[in-house]
């Protein structure tokens, strides 16, 4: 799963935004407080840089502008219950907030024990115009604001399952990365 490249680290600063909590387990490191869902860029196949300007993976973002429906995809309110689902199912019961608040439970989640009986297949398809398509997709739907932190995390990670293996995405060993928007001037790094 994609992490944000603000995320290089345990601890780290970006405008007025501050994370200082990830989850590991043994060199496997995750942020527990994902407060977005967004679409995973795989990085599972590599294209050579000539398959690339004559390939699917060969765009610009103002022609994608023009044809989101090739690239996106909005859950159905189906989709969502059995995603909520999913999480019930999977939430650790007796842990505590500050296990919850840690990601507690986060790094066990597996299309096994994270069920997607419908969404599932359709996330198969997804990963399959991810790694020998254009390299993208965005997921729309996941209703963030009714999740808590960890939840969201747990979506997030459940959901990436169906599109690929998580692999550390810094030297620090995360494997899911916390995303939000601090106002920052992104001119001025």
């Amino acid at each position: 799963m994609q992490a944000p490249r603000d995320c290089r680290s345990s601890s780290h600063t970006r405008g007025e935004a501050r994370c200082s909590r990830s989850l590991s387990r043994g060199s496997q490191s995750v942020h527990p407080h994902s407060l977005q869902c967004t679409a995973v860029n795989t990085a599972i196949g590599r294209s050579s840089s000539a398959e690339i300007r004559a390939g699917p993976a060969a765009w610009y973002g103002k022609d994608l502008s023009q044809r989101p429906e090739e690239w996106s995809y909005q859950l159905s309110e189906a989709e969502v219950e059995e995603l909520d689902h999913a999480l019930a199912l999977i939430h650790p019961l007796n842990a505590t907030e500050e296990q919850l608040l840690n990601g507690e439970g986060i790094l066990e989640i597996t299309p096994q024990n994270f069920s997607l009986p419908t969404l599932g297949p359709k996330l198969r398809q997804l990963r399959e115009q991810i790694v020998n398509g254009r390299g993208f997709h965005v997921i729309k739907g996941v209703p963030v604001w009714r999740y808590s932190k960890w939840q969201c995390a747990a979506a997030f990670y459940g959901l990436g399952c169906y599109l690929g293996d998580a692999v550390s995405q810094n030297a620090t060993g995360h494997l899911l990365g916390h995303v939000k928007d601090t106002g920052g001037d992104p001119s001025k790094p």
